[in-house]
């Protein structure tokens, strides 16, 4: 963490050093234009030319931002940490109601530590996303060139350290290197908590997640498969690492966040007291984000002519509606079940500990 926050801090030093055009780089920042690629590029890069800047743009969103299975991530680690209920079973509609009455319980104070870690988290991811956008724009492109290769990336944007210093470069690898080493180490970590909400979702008695069998088997699949793609690519010399995160980036990337933020407006709207839902501004912007996911995702789609996608698109949708409609019934049985066996333990108490049923 030391070393990747140096590195941020040399990184929007190096910005400093280069002197962009501020008035430019904030006119971007506040009001968007998507170019197309200048002449140059597709001039001196044959891979762009037949590389849409939407899918490209795509891409772009999925790496700074995560796939949604990162969102569902973050729950799960908030659930681990037992900040407010969030480790404890589904509230009911009584204990929502006695959470909105009271502005200083303890629920709704932890929802302020969260509040403040995403927003932290996501300040920073922007000032990271925006120096090296600035630093490629002033640095890259006034030598023409563009990651094409999939060395190319690590090389060339080492040069936004090495620019403000030459020996900057070891701090630049070092930093590169940890901050693979944090993804393969919570790679796996990651698609077990993926694996305990959605188990947790339909409300199984006995989570398989938790055992190390699971674990064990998430491990492998995390790391074995990503070192069979690496084995398979030389088999595909025309393909880069870029084609393959491809498809994922637009479906679990952009599309997938867009949908997240839909379904957390609609949720805080259905299930939440009044004093609970965010405000009306937070929600229209999340809505607001998830239109524009959407239609990046959609643009990317169809710019990319790709035939595959009239096949995965009805096959996802149509399998997210019947898991959903399967999950939803088992859900709420659940719920009922829970709040039964509450109800039967809160009577139990009442009675003497002779007369109480085991």
């Amino acid at each position: 963490m030391a070393i990747l926050g140096l590195m941020l801090v040399c990184i929007l030093i190096a910005v400093a050093f280069v002197s962009p055009d501020w008035l430019a780089a904030l006119k971007g920042l506040v009001v968007p234009v998507v170019k197309d690629y200048p002449d140059w590029v597709l001039q001196k890069y044959e891979s762009f030319r037949e590389r849409p800047v939407w899918v490209e743009l795509a891409v772009v969103f999925t790496v700074m931002g995560g796939i949604a299975a990162d969102y569902f991530c973050y729950v799960s680690f908030i659930r681990e940490k037992k900040w407010g209920r969030a480790h404890m079973r589904l509230a009911s509609r009584e204990e929502l109601e006695v959470i909105a009455s009271d502005p200083k319980h303890i629920a709704r104070v932890w929802v302020r530590a969260a509040m403040i870690d995403t927003v932290l988290s996501m300040v920073m991811v922007t000032a990271i996303a925006g120096a090296f956008a600035v630093l490629g724009a002033v640095v890259l492109q006034s030598q023409q060139l563009v990651p094409e290769k999939d060395t190319d990336l690590l090389f060339h944007q080492s040069q936004f350290l090495t620019t403000l210093r030459p020996w900057l470069a070891p701090l630049y690898w070092t930093a590169v290197f940890f901050s693979f080493f944090g993804n393969v180490y919570g790679g796996p970590e990651m698609v077990v908590r993926i694996c305990y909400e959605f188990f947790r979702s339909v409300g199984r008695e006995r989570d398989p997640s938790s055992s190390t069998g699971f674990r064990m088997a998430a491990i492998c699949y995390t790391l074995f498969g990503g070192l069979a793609i690496l084995w398979i690519k030389p088999w595909f010399p025309d393909m880069r690492l870029v084609d393959i995160i491809t498809f994922p980036a637009i479906y679990a990337g952009v599309g997938m966040c867009g949908l997240y933020c839909f379904i957390n407006a609609w949720a805080d709207w259905k299930f939440l007291p009044q004093p609970l839902r965010m405000s009306k501004w937070l929600a229209l912007l999340s809505i607001l984000a998830g239109i524009l996911f959407v239609t990046i995702g959609a643009k990317a789609m169809i710019d990319s002519r790709n035939p595959w996608h009239l096949v995965v698109l009805p096959v996802w949708i149509a399998g997210s509606l019947l898991a959903a409609s399967v999950t939803s019934a088992k859900l709420f049985s659940s719920v009922k079940l829970g709040n039964a066996k509450q109800m039967l333990g809160s009577s139990q108490e009442d009675l003497p500990p002779r007369d109480r049923k085991r």
